[in-house]
């Protein structure tokens, strides 16, 4: 008999592992089924240890070791991918079971006893390394991996993807190409499939159980190199051939997780490249300014030199609104230049994007007399105005989702004197109505839009006419392919947004429009200055990636520091208590502690913000460090995010 240390692949934290035992060894690195709460649960073993050799451990256990009745291993998965995932659970600091119930879909614990000889073959020979028992793991691959970027526009990119297949299936290799959303895999199938539909498939969480199921099981059993377009969890997907691995919109936020477990899938799918000895290109338009960093520090290699330049022939109308707004005395929110757009497509049956960064009426009201900002009742963030039918104008909190009437006055002095502030979808689809009653239009944004079968349903009617206005947000632009004019018609609010990342998103942004416009991008912008703006005037974005490198240095920003933030949430006594402690065990990290911009509905909300050793976290021992273990146990009580998105 065998006693065996397990993590539970769950959501949420477990402070400790637990134990059970089995009449049978099951080798460390196995998944299996496990009893737990009434219900059977997926584990992962890591460590089998001959009861004999733990009788001590047994006789002064406080509960009863429960047994693993089924020793067989029920998940299609290597070790290789389990390697990746352990070694970016100690990086992140965050719990293994969590991250694995993260890094692995269901479709591949269904213990099937159905798989093919072939399939079982593919799941060996993948199957080359044992599991060390912590996330402490060295690289023991065979062949080195090697880690290239690729910066250009997404027509050449395809291209490019296009020969690296060509060259790989001629060798019966095969080709992961890894998307951040189910849009942008879908959008990536149908450019590359063509030719080669019968040796390549796409999975994504978007397809049903039983699809997923199916094609994950046809991957497995296909004997040739194949193409494999995934969305990030299904990168898991053990095929024993594969050679190279493409992360296609490197950029993307989607890539990063903004709930527990923390971390970042660029991670995870780079260590699992290594770990295969696969080469990894990264590819986007322009690339995030940590790998643009790695680049210049030659940590990584690039396939081309880096090009800056918007190479698009699409021709770019740039309008200054604070000299619209001097000569005719007040702000209007279409420009005689966007005016002229709007009837320059119309005559020619071409239809239109405005694009506004924010949804709604109006993003932020305040009262002019005594300058109080208007938020929620619940939360205490800044209320945006919204309009309907059945309501009328009301306050919405796009942070918890508490509404109610704006039919009130100011709460702190009771003055009626309330002044709604910048622009927002609704009132962008307003004024187009207002002004073009004859225009269908149309409008795509959270609101608009409540699920992805709403926001395709808005865009193919949209599609069905000649001439037609598409208003949107942000959301919008996963849903439009290519429109002959685009328009911003206002993305100042996210200028005053106090993240050091919202210029970065902000190029992305526009980066993005650029690729969905054929003929005419107009902006509007009260801020020229920018170096994001006049970037677009001058048709390259490196004086930007200059400047903004520049910046990050000077404030120690990532790329050039690695930052770590504490969140911690709950009553006024807990959180204090708890910020005041972690202080004190990280204090030769200089911490910094300041509330959170935007307080949780669950009450207060502290952050801590600290800078990690750059050279001890990168190194494989840093799991031996006093200060991983501090992390460990504070992320019991308080989730860590390892270079988190935001420092607010």
């Amino acid at each position: 008999m065998y006693l065996l240390d397990v993590f539970p692949i769950v959501k949420g934290t477990w402070a400790k592992d637990l134990q059970y035992w089995s009449a049978e060894h099951i080798s460390p690195g196995s998944i299996v089924k496990a009893p737990l709460k009434g219900k059977e649960i997926a584990v992962f073993v890591f460590n089998c240890t001959p009861l004999h050799a733990a009788k001590h451990i047994v006789k002064e256990a406080e509960f009863k070791t429960r047994k693993i009745e089924n020793p067989r291993p029920i998940s299609a998965i290597s070790h290789t991918y389990i390697q990746s995932v352990l070694l970016s659970s100690g990086y992140f600091v965050q719990n293994i079971g969590a991250m694995l119930k993260a890094c692995i879909p269901t479709c591949a614990l269904s213990g099937s006893d159905s798989e093919s000889e072939a399939l079982k073959k593919n799941i060996q020979k993948t199957n080359l390394q044992t599991v060390p028992t912590t996330a402490h793991i060295s690289h023991t691959s065979q062949k080195k991996s090697d880690v290239v970027a690729l910066a250009t526009q997404t027509e050449d990119r395809i291209s490019f993807y296009k020969s690296i297949i060509r060259e790989e299936v001629a060798r019966n290799k095969s080709v992961i190409l890894v998307a951040p959303t189910v849009r942008t895999a879908e959008t990536l199938y149908a450019s590359i499939k063509k030719g080669i539909e019968h040796i390549t498939c796409i999975i994504h969480s978007g397809h049903s159980k039983k699809k997923l199921q199916d094609t994950w099981n046809t991957v497995l059993s296909f004997e040739r190199g194949m193409v494999i377009i995934v969305t990030p969890q299904y990168v898991s997907i053990p095929r024993h051939d594969i050679e190279v691995i493409i992360l296609e919109n490197e950029s993307s936020r989607a890539y990063k997780t903004f709930h527990t477990p923390f971390f970042d899938w660029r991670n995870v799918i780079e260590q699992y490249a290594d770990l295969l000895g696969a080469r990894l290109i990264l590819g986007d338009q322009l690339l995030r300014l940590e790998t643009i960093k790695r680049v210049q520090d030659h940590e990584i290699d690039e396939l081309f030199p880096l090009s800056y330049r918007i190479q698009k022939e699409t021709e770019i109308i740039v309008v200054d609104m604070a000299s619209d707004k001097q000569k005719h005395g007040s702000y209007r929110m279409l420009s005689e230049e966007l005016q002229s757009m709007i009837e320059y497509a119309e005559n020619r049956k071409q239809s239109m994007f405005l694009f506004s960064a924010r949804r709604g009426l109006s993003p932020q009201t305040v009262c002019s007399d005594c300058h109080e900002t208007v938020t929620c009742l619940g939360c205490n963030a800044p209320v945006v105005l919204h309009t309907s039918k059945k309501q009328g104008r009301y306050f919405l909190c796009h942070h918890c989702g508490k509404e109610r009437t704006a039919l009130e006055a100011c709460k702190k002095c009771n003055s009626w004197n309330l002044t709604t502030l910048g622009v927002g979808t609704d009132s962008v689809e307003q004024e187009i109505r207002h002004m073009y009653p004859h225009i269908p239009v149309f409008r795509i944004d959270k609101d608009a839009a409540k699920s992805d079968g709403e926001a395709k349903k808005i865009m193919q009617e949209f599609q069905k006419h000649a001439f037609a206005i598409l208003i949107g947000t942000e959301t919008a632009l996963s849903y439009i392919d290519s429109v002959p004019h685009v328009a911003v018609v206002s993305m100042e609010s996210l200028f005053s947004i106090p993240d050091f990342r919202i210029h970065e998103r902000i190029a992305h942004m526009y980066i993005r429009l650029l690729e969905v416009t054929e003929s005419y991008l107009l902006v509007q912008s009260r801020n020229l200055g920018n170096s994001i703006i006049k970037s677009l005037e001058q048709r390259t974005f490196g004086e930007y990636v200059k400047e903004e490198l520049k910046m990050r240095e000077v404030l120690q920003y990532p790329p050039f520091a690695l930052m770590a933030k504490i969140v911690l949430k709950g009553s006024v006594q807990l959180v204090s208590a708890h910020a005041k402690k972690i202080q004190d065990e990280l204090t030769e990290y200089n911490p910094q502690v300041f509330p959170a911009m935007i307080p949780s509905p669950e009450g207060p909300t502290i952050h801590i913000l600290f800078t990690l050793p750059y050279t001890v976290w990168k190194s494989k021992d840093r799991i031996q460090t006093e200060l991983y273990r501090k992390l460990d146990l504070i992320s019991r009580i308080a989730p860590i995010q390892v270079n988190p998105e935001s420092f607010i």
